[in-house]
């Protein structure tokens, strides 16, 4: 585990992504007093989320694409609903 000061954390915050991104886990210190842990995520969508995202996905598109023209003018004129 590394350590450094808040001052060179926030001057080096690239590089610390980058080690963290590689399994590194950093601690943020203020006064040699430990303040933060800067370390990676674990993902947070399953395989199964992200294949009913993409099947709800190409739902919409084709909802879309067999809208009709005059899709937002139906009921609508100058007055009001009709």
């Amino acid at each position: 585990m590394l350590t450094i000061g808040i001052y060179d954390a926030k001057a080096k915050l690239s590089e610390l992504l980058a080690a963290v991104e590689s399994g590194e886990t950093i601690t943020i210190t203020r006064s040699r007093k430990p303040v933060a842990i800067l370390r990676a995520v674990k993902p947070v969508y399953s395989d199964a989320f992200k294949r009913e995202a993409r099947r709800q996905s190409r739902l919409v598109s084709k909802a879309e694409a067999e809208k009709t023209d005059d899709f937002w003018e139906f009921g609508y004129d100058q007055t009001g609903w009709v």
